[in-house]
């Protein structure tokens, strides 16, 4: 990566006229720093230890006085180069497209639940993905990569020509059956059982036809599980049991859009069980007036409420907006810890 190819990318300002020519990568991480490297320098106290290690550039914000620090001789300021950038998140934006646009990497934009699914079963080294952690972006790029995918929209400005995935003609495997939490699919002659709701399928198919489409390697037998939308099976004492082996499950959503999407979902594919449906008291969700007697909402004030309607309440299926699966998992474990009376009890 020639220096004044790096300069003009990054809109930076040579401060010396160093003896090198070139840099072998770039790092904003001064531990990854290795001989010939160029350091983007996030953080000023950092650059001894860069040079240290061997950077042959250090790339720095307009307000770090780098020239007055007693610290670099004149031969090291004459040796290495010194680039000054007005604003330096910017200029590691500007050297990822400059990466993208030398080894031609094409930007490919999925919505969150099309990227939960390429992470689960995509296998293929030549695609990066991300969430928008651009220092490890630029590092991680090089001339191997075809793709980035993500589903952040600051990345995704990065690029002017996007790859949006469609709803394929042809589906890339055949649906031989579902529930409301698995599928089984037949996929280029082989058969999976996957733990996806039935909700997903039709997302999935449209992943699997980019992934052909592009001819990007991707595994179903990788697939595990979503995070999204991710069934806990317990028994009634709310502790939690093996996949399937319950008539009881309490699946936990921050995003109200998508706890409003699962609402639809039971409503119309499990209309033989009793739904249950949880709204934390500060959330001001508009609770839908129902004649259905199959169908109930509980408005909570706190966890602990929330750990007595689990244990206590009638439901097949409880939906709660307002924690995540984490959280719900931590409360599903105090019911292991409840005590269970005995035989032995009272006596003293």
């Amino acid at each position: 990566m020639r220096l004044s190819e790096v300069v003009s990318i990054a809109r930076g300002f040579m401060q010396n006229t160093p003896s090198i020519s070139a840099f072998e990568n770039i790092s904003t991480k001064v531990e990854n720093i290795e001989r010939g490297w160029l350091f983007v320098a996030l953080n000023p106290h950092d650059i001894p230890q860069a040079i240290a290690q061997g950077a042959y550039g250090i790339m720095y914000a307009q307000d770090v006085n780098v020239r007055e620090d007693e610290r670099w001789s004149e031969p090291l300021w004459q040796e290495i180069a010194w680039i000054e950038v007005l604003n330096i998140h910017e200029a590691i934006k500007n050297l990822i497209y400059y990466k993208m646009l030398t080894w031609n990497i094409q930007m490919v934009s999925m919505n969150a639940i099309e990227y939960a699914l390429s992470q689960k079963i995509i296998t293929d080294k030549s695609v990066y993905m991300t969430q928008g952690d651009f220092q490890t972006l630029l590092e991680s790029l090089h001339p191997k990569i075809r793709y980035i995918i993500t589903n952040n929209q600051d990345v995704l400005l990065l690029s002017s020509n996007l790859i949006t995935l469609l709803k394929p003609l042809n589906p890339p495997f055949e649906l031989l059956a579902y529930t409301l939490f698995d599928v089984r699919l037949l996929c280029e002659g082989r058969e999976y059982l996957l733990q996806l709701p039935y909700l997903f399928v039709d997302t999935l198919s449209v992943v699997c036809a980019f992934c052909q489409t592009y001819g990007i390697e991707y595994n179903l037998a990788k697939f595990e599980s979503l995070d999204v939308l991710k069934p806990n099976f317990i028994d009634h004492k709310g502790r939690l049991r093996e996949f399937g082996q319950t008539q009881k499950v309490v699946i936990a959503q921050m995003d109200r859009a998508y706890f409003q999407d699962f609402m639809h979902y039971f409503d119309t594919y499990a209309k033989w069980g009793k739904r249950l449906y949880a709204i934390p008291e500060s959330s001001e969700f508009d609770i839908p007036e129902s004649k259905d007697s199959t169908k109930e909402f509980l408005v909570y004030k706190n966890t602990a409420e929330l750990s007595l309607a689990i244990r206590h309440k009638h439901y097949n299926f409880m939906l709660i907006l307002g924690i995540d699966d984490a959280k719900l998992l931590e409360i599903l474990r105090t019911h292991e810890q409840t005590h269970q009376p005995t035989l032995f009890d009272g006596i003293l």
